[in-house]
């Protein structure tokens, strides 16, 4: 399967963690727009996952951080 580009955005100044680079949380964030965007590559929109035909749950996550952001 094909790299898909699911997320980008700009890391703010106040994501910044005490080493100055983007904090756990801010992380997280960006994951959680990854995955809709993912979803919706899929068809998996907000209203199919409302109907109560397919459910998803994150239920355990596993991350090997590649790279430093930084603000800018």
């Amino acid at each position: 399967m094909a790299m898909a580009e699911t997320a980008r955005g700009t890391v703010h100044e106040w994501q910044r963690d005490h080493m100055g680079h983007i904090n756990v949380r801010a992380y997280m964030e960006f994951f959680e727009e990854a995955c809709w965007q993912f979803y919706t590559m899929l068809g998996l929109t907000a209203s199919r996952l409302r109907s109560g035909e397919v459910h998803l749950a994150a239920v355990q996550q596993n991350i090997s951080y590649q790279k430093e952001l930084y603000p800018g």
